[in-house]
């Protein structure tokens, strides 16, 4: 049985012959308190396996970042966020929870292949406290940002926003060679008692290079 591919899909890699396929997930972190500055509350680490000297690409549709205060801080501030593109990965951030796709799940369609996060790379969030940072590279100036301000011992408040434009074939998504992903993290540390909890919703595609980069 032949399969039809949507028109309105922009580029369909099992079709095209590439291998690889369209993922999404969502994930949550725990509760968060007591993180000092420029902690990591999320990091992509992309290191796919090469098959038959093929080297897969990723391609980010979209990212977005959902969060809201469980418990208020002592005082009112700022609460700031920063999203990096990272360089030359060569150890993954540690700590926090994995969360990469199980075997079987998080595909678009089923007739995509498993994630090749099953094989290399790394996502990983915050459970409590923030990430350790992996040996990585930061660029210079952050790719995007969210930001609001939190009322003294209010609780409630917090952020919805896309940190990328989600699914469109007229914009450029960030696309990630190997050894090469991104990391969000606040800016501003958080002050005495108060506790976030993040929410990071994110789709991709994953497409096999027809040899080296």
């Amino acid at each position: 049985m032949s399969i039809k591919v949507r028109k309105n899909q922009p580029y369909d890699p099992v079709s095209d012959g590439s291998g690889g396929g369209y993922y999404q997930m969502s994930v949550a972190s725990g509760l968060v308190t007591g993180i000092a500055a420029n902690s990591t509350l999320f990091s992509l680490r992309w290191a796919p396996v090469p098959v038959n000297n093929r080297l897969a690409r990723f391609e980010l549709k979209y990212f977005k970042v959902n969060a809201i205060i469980t418990t208020g801080f002592t005082g009112a501030q700022l609460c700031d966020f920063l999203s990096f593109v990272q360089k030359s990965f060569t150890a993954s951030d540690s700590g926090g929870n994995q969360v990469i796709p199980a075997a079987g799940d998080q595909k678009r369609q089923q007739r995509f292949p498993d994630s090749l996060f099953l094989t290399g790379g790394d996502i990983r969030i915050a459970s409590t406290g923030a990430l350790t940072a992996g040996t990585r590279t930061a660029e210079a100036q952050p790719s995007d940002s969210a930001q609001f301000w939190a009322t003294s011992a209010g609780t409630g408040g917090g952020f919805s926003v896309p940190l990328v434009e989600k699914l469109d074939e007229h914009h450029v998504p960030l696309v990630l060679e190997a050894n090469e992903g991104f990391t969000f993290q606040n800016v501003t540390a958080f002050g005495a008692a108060g506790v976030m909890k993040f929410w990071f919703d994110m789709g991709w595609m994953e497409a096999y290079e027809p040899g080296a980069w």
